[in-house]
């Protein structure tokens, strides 16, 4: 109890459970399904996990991982990757899909004005309505950042092998040339940025529902934009996952395929949230057959800042909307 009143301390004041706007949006989200439903959704939600996990396992098995054109050479990497690839995925989806009401509506302009309180109100509203989508997916951020915990631990592993010589073999001819050190950092970068990112892209996913919600008076334009968008990161995810998948059967894949460092950023940003390159043997193999992809990590922790900044953006800019007076 204490570890987690702490916690909570860290938080701002609108993020702690106990503040009075948060606690009711959260009850109000709870007294929609009864006990057994919630149990029978998180039956539900852990029997699809563990079904991912063995049909990936079955795949790596067969020799065919699932999602990936590389061969990396360790089984629970390959196992793992395509659940957690569907679990991001999924978090992110549900946090643009879930956010849509910023407080109790049922698409009357009555209704509607509810929100368009004085002050800070509707700013507090947005803020916590915002902090509540995190708290409704912990335990799959849970899964999540203790699977990546983990691959951040085997990378750490890597470098300390052979009393940190373990670099100096895949930094030899590749462009920009950099040192050791500088090599270390890079990779630092990258680590931060593959930890801190599936969060952010959750919190930019819920903050764009909020707008959404915010700007169009109409529920069901709002719904048609969110579900749009949704479509629109399905495409782009399952394009990569298809390419992944061709380029194997094609037989170009392998630890030193050739991919370009935009090729990398992409999928980085737009599928796995930088999960491959968690993968230090095949990710420093590429250097060398790939000008540039050294500054990768450099390349994902600005782009996961700029999306953090255009989430607070959006969020101040909701909140205004929200709190402007009821000419809308």
């Amino acid at each position: 109890m204490r570890i987690t009143q702490r916690a909570a301390a860290i938080l701002p004041e609108w993020a702690r459970p106990g503040h009075p706007v948060l606690h009711a949006i959260l009850q109000h989200g709870r007294s929609r399904r009864s006990r057994i439903e919630r149990l029978l959704m998180g039956v539900g939600g852990a029997a699809v996990m563990i079904g991912l996990v063995w049909i990936s396992y079955e795949q790596q098995r067969r020799g065919v991982p699932l999602a990936l054109e590389a061969d990396h050479g360790s089984v629970l990497f390959e196992t793992l990757y395509f659940p957690l690839v569907i679990v991001q995925f999924l978090a992110a989806a549900v946090a643009l899909l879930s956010t849509d009401a910023i407080l109790a509506r049922d698409g009357s302009d009555r209704a509607w004005e509810t929100v368009k309180v004085s002050g800070d109100g509707g700013r507090l509203v947005v803020w916590a309505r915002w902090a509540a989508v995190f708290y409704r997916l912990r335990w799959l951020l849970l899964v999540i950042l203790l699977a990546r915990f983990f691959l951040v631990g085997r990378v750490i592993a890597h470098l300390a092998g052979y009393e940190g010589y373990e670099l100096h073999p895949y930094l030899d001819g590749i462009e920009p040339g950099v040192s050791v050190t500088a090599a270390v950092a890079l990779l630092g970068a990258l680590l931060i940025a593959a930890l801190i990112q599936p969060v952010v892209m959750v919190g930019f996913s819920a903050a764009l529902g909020l707008y959404f919600t915010a700007e169009f008076r109409s529920k069901q334009a709002a719904s048609l934009l969110r579900l749009a968008v949704v479509l629109v990161e399905l495409g782009a995810f399952g394009l990569v996952l298809l390419g992944a998948d061709v380029s194997r059967r094609l037989n170009y894949g392998g630890a030193a395929a050739i991919v370009s460092r935009g090729d990398m950023l992409f999928t980085s940003l737009a599928c796995d949230h930088s999960l491959e390159v968690l993968d230090l043997p095949v990710f420093s193999a590429r250097w060398a057959r790939s000008d540039g992809s050294i500054l990768l990590g450099l390349d994902v922790l600005l782009a996961v800042m700029l999306i953090a900044a255009l989430t607070w953006g959006l969020l101040r800019y909701t909140g205004w909307l929200v709190s402007r007076p009821a000419e809308r």
